[in-house]
């Protein structure tokens, strides 16, 4: 049996900053695929327009860093 090795390049689209410290999770929208929300280790929420480098809105208030966000199916709340 033969086995074939191939690299692969990553490449960088987007770069997204907005999180003082790392992002712990991340959701795209399901809807539109155009909508992402990001949670991280400095306690924000943050809402993106997929194709802007800028945070659309942060969100504070958590009192311990964001492991897990997500969209409702309609993309009109954020669940963190």
């Amino acid at each position: 049996a033969s086995m074939q090795v191939t690299r692969q390049r990553a490449t960088k689209i987007q770069e997204f900053v907005c999180h003082g410290s790392a992002v712990n999770c991340v959701h795209i929208g399901r809807k539109t695929g155009t909508v992402m929300v990001t949670g991280g280790e400095d306690k924000k929420v943050n809402l993106w327009n997929i194709g802007r480098p800028n945070c659309v809105m942060s969100l504070t208030g958590h009192t311990s860093p964001v492991e897990c966000v997500s969209f409702d199916s309609a993309e009109r709340t954020v669940i963190a």
